[in-house]
């Protein structure tokens, strides 16, 4: 499959949607709520319910066997408390 013209991303996004739990340590009691929008070999979208920032990293906790944390590369607020998020797998 051919990267569309004007296209950034390296890898191809699969749509996959997976209800997930995360926190933001690896040894987070607090767990947040999420929703998986697509998937790469570099990273994920997410849809969460609680404000993160650039630069954060987040470790799934359930839903979804992620062995790595992840760091957010990007926020889109959709709504109140609804923010669509870009995440790269850390190294």
């Amino acid at each position: 499959m051919r990267k569309r013209s004007g296209e950034k991303r390296n890898n191809i996004r699969l749509i996959n949607y997976h209800f997930i739990e995360y926190g933001l340590t690896e040894a987070a009691v607090k767990l947040f709520k999420g929703v998986t929008i697509n998937l790469s070999k570099s990273g994920m979208c997410l849809m969460v319910f609680n404000n993160v920032h650039e630069g954060q990293k987040i470790v799934i906790k359930s839903g979804l066997v992620v062995r790595r944390p992840l760091i957010i590369q990007w926020v889109k607020e959709l709504d109140h408390d609804i923010y669509k998020v870009g995440l790269r797998f850390s190294e």
